[in-house]
């Protein structure tokens, strides 16, 4: 039986005077409308935030995520505050707030209402959901999941809770939050799930990948958003897109929508300015249908650049591929379909302002290989999206905290919540891309470049302590924070120039990002003789030391070149590993062909089973 805990004690429930105050538009602007422009290279809208110039005290703020926004059948908005450690409550039909309640430590995400009316949300913060009833929140309860909850769904079939946690594992509960099933499933880095009349749906963080499931947790089919070949290079190549990163899956009726970006597959050509902006030859260098030849038609939008975002559509039974729609900005978080079960909304975190942020558009085929026929609207930093019964859309703000129906505005409250380091890891730097689109979440994609005069080089992790690893990147070429932001944020991804208090607030809160130590379930017994063999006779620790687990030397391992040594924190949450991908998993890294023999270690006289017991160990860093 999973523990609960009441948080009456946390529950504030907003009346009177301050209610009238806090949903007043007065203050807060209406989102204005926009039409598409892809005719000219737009700006850096972190080149115009004063706030990031301002350099206000830092704050600690968890990365964007998506998906903090639910309706209920009701048309009650629940609106989780990751930021403040809230949940607030607000009736869409008088659009004031009902209710606001405190979750200490929690870190609210997802949610879901059961059968009862109740709703249940995931607590990313401290590995728990909270229970309670919309119209009674002093009788709300926390209860423990796992480590790494993620996504929630109301199973109607079972009338049951289905929480997917990161480490691969599904847990079942009752409504009154008792778990009666734990499975770990042959699939990990899950994100939501999804439950339908046969089975149950869960989606692969990084994978973009769609795994259907019975109710017992035995896999049955998979799918993937397409990839796409969109325009060619200049000598004519077509550039085609692979798809990555699937931020969030919703359900309405029996099709799944799933927001996630694309990267291309195309060599990279670093020694040209602007080089993340263009299909793989740099910002003149991708040729869009229509353009001529060398014309950077999509250099200043994300749909030039080597990583794009799109939405695609599944039949929720079959996971059969139904359409796919490009989306012409950065960071698709969050989208949701309409109660009609063709209009869609997909909103945009890394836009600030001066292009769209917030996208509808209807399940068909685009015509247009970057905006797909949507229209747009501009909501500053939006970071959750819904529909209501009567299909108003619905959309959150993260800083300052508002919900806008329909466009109006209704201010949640809640003191600023504003991080320079925040704001340009998330903001589209000027080429469609930000920080977080090759480290959504402060982590990494799992995605395998390919560099002109470098080769393949997969997306390095960043956790917390990353500082301490420095030189930055593969090669070791960049000494400091400084160096990464010239050359890769402003000159490789067209973003403003940062001064140094700039780029030390972006240390700071990279740095602080928490690490993913260790997975649920490792047999302890093992982990601890893969331990000895670690330190000991295989010769990890040569290298491997210190908190970080590495000694931030440039080593050549047997692997071809001379790479930096990763840290190992976390090593098992950002498959694949070594600097080309060319493990899928832990132990691969150990198989001839892959990890350097023994110039990497001293594994080759190990046995099956020790090698057991060495990912084991490494499972639990």
């Amino acid at each position: 039986m999973a523990s609960s805990k009441r948080v009456a004690s946390t529950v504030k429930i907003t009346g009177g005077a301050l209610l009238a105050a806090l949903t007043s538009s007065a203050c807060v602007p209406d989102p204005v409308t926009v039409e598409p422009d892809t005719s000219r290279p737009l700006s850096s809208a972190l080149s115009l935030d004063v706030r990031i110039a301002s350099h206000r005290a830092p704050q600690d703020l968890a990365p964007i995520s998506g998906g903090t926004l639910l309706v209920t059948r009701g048309d009650v908005a629940v609106v989780s505050d990751p930021d403040r450690d809230r949940i607030v409550l607000v009736d869409l039909a008088t659009r004031r707030i009902q209710g606001s309640m405190e979750v200490p430590g929690g870190q609210p995400g997802r949610a879901t209402e059961d059968a009862d009316g109740r709703v249940h949300v995931v607590l990313r913060g401290s590995g728990e959901i909270v229970s309670f009833d919309p119209l009674h929140l002093d009788g709300a309860e926390r209860h423990a999941v796992c480590q790494s909850p993620r996504g929630i769904a109301f199973d109607a079939e079972l009338g049951a809770l289905q929480v997917a946690c990161r480490d691969g594992i599904l847990v079942t509960l009752d409504t009154s939050g008792n778990v009666t099933q734990r499975v770990t499933l042959d699939a990990d880095d899950l994100r939501d799930v999804a439950a339908t009349p046969s089975g149950l749906v869960v989606s692969r963080f990084r994978a973009a990948e769609l795994v259907g499931l019975d109710r017992s947790g035995a896999r049955n089919n998979t799918a993937r958003p397409i990839s796409q070949v969109e325009g060619t290079d200049v000598d004519g190549n077509p550039i085609e897109f692979q798809p990555n990163v699937a931020w969030r899956m919703a359900l309405r009726g029996n099709v799944l929508a799933v927001a996630h970006q694309r990267a291309t597959d195309r060599e990279i050509e670093l020694s040209q300015p602007d080089a993340y902006g263009g299909g793989g030859g740099g910002g003149g260098g991708f040729v869009g249908e229509g353009d001529f030849v060398g014309t950077p038609r999509f250099a200043g939008s994300s749909c030039g650049g080597i990583v794009r975002s799109s939405v695609s559509f599944f039949d929720a039974e079959t996971l059969a591929p139904l359409a796919t729609q490009p989306v012409g900005a950065t960071l698709p978080v969050d989208v949701a379909i309409a109660p009609d079960g063709e209009r869609f909304a997909v909103i945009a975190a890394g836009e600030q302002g001066l292009q769209q942020s917030v996208f509808e558009g209807w399940r068909s085929s685009p015509t247009d290989p970057c905006f797909g026929g949507l229209t747009g609207s501009s909501i500053p930093g939006p970071i959750a999206v819904a529909y209501s019964s009567r299909s108003q859309l619905v959309v959150q703000q993260r800083d300052p905290a508002i919900l806008y129906v329909d466009g109006q505005a209704v201010a949640l409250g809640g003191e600023e919540r504003f991080d320079a380091g925040h704001a340009i890891f998330h903001g589209n730097a000027g080429l469609g891309l930000a920080c977080a689109s090759c480290h959504p979440e402060g982590g990494d994609d799992g995605h395998v470049w390919s560099f002109a005069g470098f080769g393949s080089l997969r997306t390095p992790a960043l956790h917390g302590g990353i500082i301490e690893t420095a030189p930055f990147h593969w090669n070791g070429d960049l000494p400091s924070v400084g160096a990464l932001m010239n050359e890769v944020f402003e000159r490789r991804m067209g973003g403003p120039s940062m001064d140094a208090r700039q780029e030390a607030s972006l240390s700071r809160w990279v740095d602080e990002l928490p690490s993913s130590h260790g997975r649920e379930g490792v047999d302890t017994a093992s982990a601890d003789r893969g331990a000895r063999l670690f330190w000991g006779e295989a010769q990890c620790g040569n290298c491997h030391v210190g908190s970080q687990y590495t000694n931030n030397e440039t080593m050549d391992v047997g692997t071809g070149a001379a790479f930096q040594v990763p840290s190992l924190i976390g090593v098992s949450f950002r498959l694949p590993v070594m600097h080309d991908g060319c493990a899928d998993t832990l132990r691969a890294r150990f198989e001839p062909g892959c990890g350097g023999g023994d110039e990497h270690g001293q594994t080759s006289q190990l046995t099956g089973s020790q090698i057991d017991d060495l990912v084991a160990y490494l499972e639990t860093m």
